[in-house]
């Protein structure tokens, strides 16, 4: 009996699945082109993205194009001269569902609707066989506007485990920098801020590492900067130690840590801000999904402003006020301190803010904003080493010995 049982379950089982599948429900594909300066558009996004987004969830997949870009204004060209489509103007915002071509936003937030409805009623309907779309979407890493809908959001548990651990990190640092009781009975131990200056260079070098993949073509300068940097930086950071061992003062370059740091910082966001001005798309590496990450709400201040160029504004502040603090006395150099303070301050309160959207919010993580997190985290520590009296740097020293 229990054969027989046994047998009928295995039957079952193999003829559910091929009829599980089938039973998948069908989905609607669609392009829509747009442009970050267009009012409509934003409109569109803002308005009625998310209404069909929350009606047809999964079964409703639209790949956005920002035509800014020139990778998005070819296939815009190459959708216009795709038999079958017809383009009766050229404009933003538009939407293509199949060979239906939708213009302007009042035709969009009309029409699409009960296309996506009609199509979702029968067997779906696929992406338009526009020259170059599939080579455009593997080379940007696209796969969605809308991270419920990306295949990989939220499924790189090892992204995310770094994003938290980074989160943590950050979030610990500005406790023991912010929190009056804290820096009292922690900052005396100079072990403690070389450590986590030492820890914070290695994690931002280990991070960037996995960037380097045999596709990355012409990032491989970008990446080799930010590597070189983050490389002089720990090797300053080792001699400055054996230096306080010997109670000797710092000279030259080993007085620069802050501002090479900044520069590597500088790359990385001067990276981000080109993907996004240009919408080429950003690879992201063994680590997370920069294009979900890009896509998302979060990737503009205001709408408007890319995330990136506000981190290219300030680490370049950062290196202007530490090289000004370096060669000035006085009042200057004071103020020029306090300014250094207040910038990579205000810069670890926003990079844990942006570090916290990623695994929690947009539920993906960008390889290369945890890179500036822990560039930014390696500031604040290298901010506090530079502010360690000597004095107290040899009793430390003296005591580790011991």
């Amino acid at each position: 009996m229990f054969k027989h049982t046994l047998r009928l379950f295995w039957v079952v089982l193999l003829i559910g699945i091929p009829v599980s599948a089938a039973a998948q429900p069908p989905t609607v594909y669609g392009l829509f082109f747009f442009a970050y300066r267009c009012p409509h558009c934003q409109y569109l996004i803002r308005e009625h993205l998310p209404l069909w987004e929350q009606e047809f969830g999964e079964q409703f997949q639209l790949v956005m194009v920002d035509i800014d870009g020139d990778s998005g204004l070819d296939l815009f060209r190459a959708a216009s001269e795709t038999p079958g489509i017809a383009f009766e103007a050229f404009g933003v915002p538009l939407m293509i569902i199949g060979d239906r071509v939708l213009l302007g936003h009042l035709d969009i937030a009309e029409e699409a609707p009960p296309i996506i409805r009609a199509g979702l009623a029968g067997s779906g309907i696929d992406l338009p066989p526009i020259p170059g779309l599939e080579a455009y979407l593997s080379r940007v890493g696209m796969r969605s506007p809308h991270r419920e809908s990306s295949p990989s959001a939220g499924r790189d548990p090892v992204a995310k485990a770094a994003a938290i651990g980074v989160l943590g990190d950050l979030g610990i640092s500005l406790l023991l920098g912010l929190s009056p009781s804290l820096r009292r009975r922690l900052s005396p131990r100079e072990g403690l801020v070389w450590v986590a200056a030492l820890i914070s260079a290695l994690s931002a070098l280990i991070v960037t590492l996995t960037l380097l993949a045999p596709s990355i073509g012409g990032r491989l300068v970008l990446i080799g900067g930010v590597l070189l940097s983050l490389l002089t930086v720990i090797m300053g950071l080792r001699q400055r130690w054996q230096l306080a061992r010997m109670g000797a003062i710092p000279a030259g370059w080993l007085n620069l840590l802050i501002p090479i740091t900044a520069v590597a910082g500088l790359l990385v966001a001067g990276h981000l801000t080109a993907a996004e001005l240009n919408a080429t798309g950003t690879y992201c590496g063994l680590l997370g999904d920069c294009e979900v990450v890009q896509q998302s709400a979060y990737a503009r201040l205001f709408g408007v402003i890319p995330i990136g160029a506000l981190g290219v504004v300030g680490y370049g502040a950062i290196i202007v006020a530490a090289m000004v603090a370096r060669r000035s006395t006085g009042h200057v150099a004071e103020w020029a301190y306090r300014a250094l303070w207040f910038m990579i301050t205000l810069g670890m309160i926003f990079s844990t803010y942006l570090t916290f959207l990623e695994p929690f919010v947009i539920d993906a993580v960008c390889a290369w904003c945890l890179i500036s997190a822990l560039i930014m985290l390696l500031l604040w520590w290298l901010l506090r080493l530079e502010a360690l009296p000597l004095k107290s740097q040899q009793q430390s020293s003296e005591a580790l010995a011991h």
